[in-house]
């Protein structure tokens, strides 16, 4: 993953609200027990574990297992990286990018941009990603449903 500029992340929300970041891990432990916490080189805390929906596992006895990085930004919101299989691999098995955006640096990310604008555990956020995996997965089955939208309309 390419590194955002070290600059911007002087001062990192959970140094600036530090309960905040002990909520965050006790609703982290709660529902995604599993991820375990890390820090970037620029400062930047995620989560990281594995997502497995199931929906493609129903059609075709193959459980598909997605690993994911819920990475904070400086003013707490997440975004969401598949790192296996990566970006580009999903886009080649649904032949298209309307579901990824770019970030700061580049890096390739769920759209799950409406979650932008509201301040949100990581547990939320994974759990749009979560919507994000099923519909996907729903996708590869064959079903038509397009992938928009955030916590409300995914």
């Amino acid at each position: 993953m390419n590194q955002i500029n070290t600059k911007d992340y002087m001062n990192q929300w959970y140094e600036i609200d530090p309960e905040l970041l002990e909520m965050e891990k006790i609703a982290m432990a709660k529902a995604f027990s599993h991820f375990t916490l890390d820090k970037l080189d620029d400062g930047r805390l995620y989560w990281i574990g594995e997502i497995t929906p199931g929906i493609y596992e129903t059609k075709f006895d193959e459980k598909l297992t997605y690993v994911v990085m819920a990475v904070y930004e400086s003013n707490k919101a997440v975004r969401i990286y598949p790192v296996l299989p990566d970006c580009e691999d999903l886009m080649r098995m649904i032949g298209g990018k309307l579901w990824f955006i770019r970030d700061d640096a580049g890096n390739l990310c769920l759209k799950l941009d409406q979650c932008k604008e509201q301040r949100l555990s990581a547990t939320d956020y994974l759990n749009a990603a979560i919507k994000w995996l099923q519909k996907y997965e729903m996708m590869l089955c064959g079903f038509t449903q397009p992938l928009t939208g955030c916590l409300s309309g995914i």
